[in-house]
């Protein structure tokens, strides 16, 4: 008698898991892109920014008084000792090296590899904290930038994690 070995079939994607990796094919892809040309353009964005700022300050001394004056220039420094090319150059190569991290843990995931939500998890915390390394706690605006990919970042960590059942 013949014995034949048994057949299973292919472990199915979830539908939410696939979604969940397409945006994060799209958004780790998009922070890629926008890693490397900011890098290779930090020079020329340090100077658009500085005069643009400029304009700003001045602007913002016409318009308003008080608090509001001093807000909005605390905001204007903070964005304006963000413009170091040096800096800007570093913050790039760190997002760069997140959002591969991203990206690689997606592919694993979509694979349905349970190791691609921990190597996800690397990328995210790179990418929340790579304002703060880089440009300090100090800054009103690195941390205004902390604040929301960090939103985002746990968020999606939430999703992928309602899904590790599916990851071996």
């Amino acid at each position: 008698m013949d014995t034949y070995p048994e057949v299973t079939a292919p472990k199915r994607r979830p539908d939410f898991l696939l979604v969940l990796c397409i945006l994060t094919f799209i958004g780790s892809g998009f922070g890629l892109v926008n890693a490397c040309t900011n890098y290779i353009n930090a020079d020329v964005l340090t100077e658009i920014a500085r005069d643009a700022l400029e304009k700003s300050k001045h602007e913002a001394g016409k318009e308003f008084s008080g608090k509001e004056k001093r807000m909005a220039e605390k905001m204007i420094t903070g964005v304006t000792s963000m413009m170091d090319p040096e800096k800007l150059k570093q913050n790039y190569l760190l997002t760069f090296i997140g959002n591969i991290l991203t990206l690689a843990g997606g592919i694993l995931m979509f694979r349905l590899r349970k190791s691609g939500f921990w190597v996800y998890i690397a990328g995210t915390v790179l990418l929340v904290a790579t304002p703060v390394i880089i440009f300090g706690v100090g800054n009103m605006f690195s941390l205004g930038i902390t604040f929301m990919l960090g939103i985002v970042g746990i968020l999606f960590i939430v999703l992928y994690s309602l899904n590790l059942k599916h990851l071996s």
